[in-house]
């Protein structure tokens, strides 16, 4: 095996370097550093030396594994492991291929902790919640996936889906979108009082190609959410530096490692989602109607407790009718009774 890594990554798509922008991240951070290395572009997780993607493979040395010294749950192997898988795997690169960050100074280390927070909490939040749970991103990853054998074609993005989903089921989409909108208006703002190009100066850093990957992600997929979209395309100082590290840095294709199998082909697309209607009003940055919200225990009991006093109530005037012989009205309450039963029924 060649003393070159191996980049292990999901194939290209909408013209970015890959479909994962976890993927984007690591090689970003390959390219920053001036390595030499290949990339084996995988159709699926099992492919993976690691199981999980991205992942770096360097002789005999494995990059990106989540193992026991970094716990995680069952849910983390897939698509919710994508960014931790990344972070060790920049990991694995600082200390057998270049280290990006040994020129920093502590001062400097600390507000990069504090982006890369900012970032792991936030902004990797929206990213697979426009891809996973939005229908137009589940869509368009649809189609990323669609030359997968039948059935691995439904069966792999549904599950998917359905674990993002499962995880962020009680959090609110227009607040993630708009705490996410702050932190790329931060970001855009520390790279404008930035001395150079990157965020600490003339020298890029493991925060650059983290950021980076997010920020191509939102400004070219078309799973991405329009009101972070517009976020960066309108702010001069984004626009500027993602447009500088695709010229300087990705001009020219990484070399492909030798295939183990059969190469899989993977079409470009390129269709371009962006504003349409099917996006929800919290991708749109619009205001979002309030969600429905299941009633509490004691209003649960309280509704209870009211039928049982109607039914007692009524129980009470149809055994007075009874006993009064006034027969005649029986009819009357018996089918007024079930009247307000089923309006009852139709409430529930």
């Amino acid at each position: 095996m060649s003393n070159q890594p191996v980049l292990y990554k999901q194939p290209s798509a909408w013209t970015l370097p890959s479909a994962s922008t976890a993927c984007v991240q690591i090689e970003t951070y390959l390219r920053l550093g001036g390595a030499s290395f290949q990339v084996r572009e995988c159709s699926t997780n099992s492919k993976s030396p690691t199981g999980q993607l991205p992942a770096i493979e360097q002789g005999q040395d494995i990059g990106g594994m989540l193992h026991s010294s970094c716990p995680t749950s069952s849910s983390d192997q897939g698509v919710l492991g994508e960014f931790r898988a990344a972070r060790l795997t920049i990991d694995f690169a600082k200390r057998h291929a270049v280290d990006l960050d040994q020129h920093l100074s502590d001062a400097q280390r600390a507000e990069l902790l504090a982006y890369r927070t900012l970032i792991q909490t936030n902004l990797e939040t929206a990213t697979l919640f426009s891809a996973w749970c939005e229908p137009i991103g589940y869509t368009e990853i649809k189609k990323v996936m669609s030359p997968l054998p039948f059935p691995l074609n439904y069966i792999i993005p549904w599950s998917q889906s359905r674990e993002v989903k499962k995880k962020y089921a009680d959090l609110d989409a227009s607040q993630i979108y708009s705490e996410a909108g702050d932190v790329i208006t931060a970001l855009g703002d520390r790279i404008r009082a930035s001395q150079g190009a990157f965020f600490f100066g003339s020298r890029p850093c493991s925060l650059d190609a983290l950021v980076f990957g997010h920020l191509l992600y939102y400004r070219l997929s078309p799973a991405a959410p329009p009101v972070l979209k517009e976020k960066v395309l309108h702010h001069t100082a984004l626009s500027t530096y993602v447009e500088y590290i695709m010229r300087e840095y990705f001009s020219t294709p990484a070399l492909p490692a030798p295939p183990r199998t059969a190469p899989n082909t993977q079409g470009e697309e390129t269709a371009d989602a962006w504003g349409s209607s099917d996006w929800s009003d919290a991708a749109k940055g619009q205001k979002t109607k309030q969600r429905k919200t299941e009633p509490t225990e004691a209003e649960k009991s309280f509704k209870y407790y009211s039928r049982l006093w109607l039914i007692g109530t009524g129980a009470a005037m149809l055994g007075y009718v009874v006993m009064s012989g006034q027969y005649v009205k029986i009819v009357d309450v018996g089918s007024s009774l079930l009247e307000h039963g089923d309006d009852d029924d139709d409430d529930e």
